[in-house]
């Protein structure tokens, strides 16, 4: 199954990335704000990862970040400031 989760790199993101890498039979796209923050992923796993590095309110104009996708988990948020609501 192939799964976008969006806020990969935060703290819950972080979990659910290692947690869905575990079973070999699922693909991840990872919406993240900072791909360097990306540390939970090993060598053998980026090869079923696409990173797709954006802002969340950018996503929508990134159409390859969702083809094929068949499941969405969305974990993003913003802690204050202007686009608090819209991100989360």
């Amino acid at each position: 199954m192939k799964i976008l989760i969006t806020g990969a790199s935060g703290c819950v993101g972080r979990y659910l990335v290692e947690a869905l890498l575990a079973n070999p039979d699922h693909s991840l796209v990872l919406a993240v704000r900072e791909a360097a923050k990306l540390d939970v992923l090993s060598d053998a796993d980026r090869a079923r990862v696409t990173i797709v590095e954006c802002d969340l309110t950018a996503l929508a104009a990134r159409p390859e970040a969702f083809d094929g996708v068949e499941a969405g988990i969305l974990v993003a948020t913003a802690w204050g400031g202007g686009d608090t609501y819209d991100i989360t």
